[in-house]
Order: C-alpha cells, then structure tokens, then sequence
C-alpha cells in the first residue's frame, strides 16, 4: 500500500504531522488512505521494536471510524500487546 511506504520512508513523527496517522487511543492507531473514491481505513498497533499489528482494515464510503471497531482493535492489543 502506498501510504504504509509514505509512513515507513518519513517515519512515525512526520507522518503525524501529515495527518497519515491519527492516534486513536494510547497504543492504538490508525492509517487512512484516500484514492478518489477509494477509502481503507486500517487499525493497528506498536508491539515491540519494529513490530507492529495490522488489527483491522477496512474499506468504507465515510471514513468515520465506530467506537464499536475501536473497542474491537482494544481487546485485540490487550491480548497480544504484552507478549
């Protein structure tokens, strides 16, 4: 995807300030990527070191993220953030 290779060549800080990440919860957070009219929205978080999990992703007409699929992205880092 071209925005995952925007935010790997700029890095987390720069890609905040371009808007290409939104912090949507204290280790959860998510890319959008507009093309026209296509939309994807993908929820993930920082694991350890370089690693990182893609929890959901998600094409969408809107791009309004639901607390119903934050939630979700939340129990997900519970389980597997520690380990």
């Amino acid at each position: 995807m071209e925005t995952i290779s925007k935010i790997e060549k700029n890095g987390f800080v720069i890609s905040m300030k371009q808007k290409l990440i939104k912090q949507i919860d204290s280790n959860l957070f998510e890319i959008r990527s507009n093309r026209g009219s296509y939309k994807k929205q993908i929820i993930y978080f920082h694991r350890i070191g370089n690693e990182y999990i893609i929890v959901k992703s998600f094409s969408k007409k809107f791009l309004m993220l639901s607390q119903r699929r934050v939630g979700f992205a939340a129990e997900i880092e519970k389980i597997l953030g520690d380990k």
